[in-house]
């Protein structure tokens, strides 16, 4: 259980270190040094537009679909 004497917990957005702010109005990562951003949290939420990881997998589903029609087209036609 963290002590109230280390104040806030924080993620380094750099290094993702963890580490506690001991109350200081700077707040440093002590590993990469990186001041702490609020903001940067924020701005990954965002959309990021482009294609989603749901759109790539479903053009995936569709690609392999389409390879397997054509691949028991061809093995219906080579047999005699």
């Amino acid at each position: 259980m963290a002590k109230p004497e280390w104040g806030a917990k924080h993620i380094c957005h750099n290094c993702g270190t963890r580490y506690y702010d001991m109350h200081r109005a700077e707040i440093v990562c002590p590993k990469c040094n990186t001041p702490f951003d609020p903001e940067a949290l924020l701005k990954s939420r965002r959309s990021r537009g482009g294609f989603t990881g749901d759109v790539l997998g479903a053009c995936q589903q569709a690609a392999e679909v389409a390879a397997l029609l054509a691949l028991a087209a061809w093995a219906g036609a080579a047999t005699p």
